[in-house]
């Protein structure tokens, strides 16, 4: 399993305000990501620096317990 970070790409279109830009950088991820559970129809959420990093190490967290790696 290859597992993509995507906070940098994140990070770098909430400094721009240009989410579409992220949306286009993994179009693959996102295709299958709004086929199954997200609602294109909803406004995009913007989470802050603290909660991104919080969300990421939880996520990190849950792989390294899995023992997938």
């Amino acid at each position: 399993m290859k597992i993509i970070d995507l906070t940098p790409s994140y990070l770098e279109c909430k400094q721009e305000n240009n989410y579409d830009s992220y949306l286009k950088s993994y179009p693959d991820f996102f295709k299958h990501f709004f086929k199954y559970w997200g609602d294109r129809s909803l406004p995009f959420s913007i989470l802050d620096f603290e909660e991104i990093q919080s969300l990421k190490n939880r996520v990190i967290k849950s792989i390294r317990k899995s023992k997938i790696f």
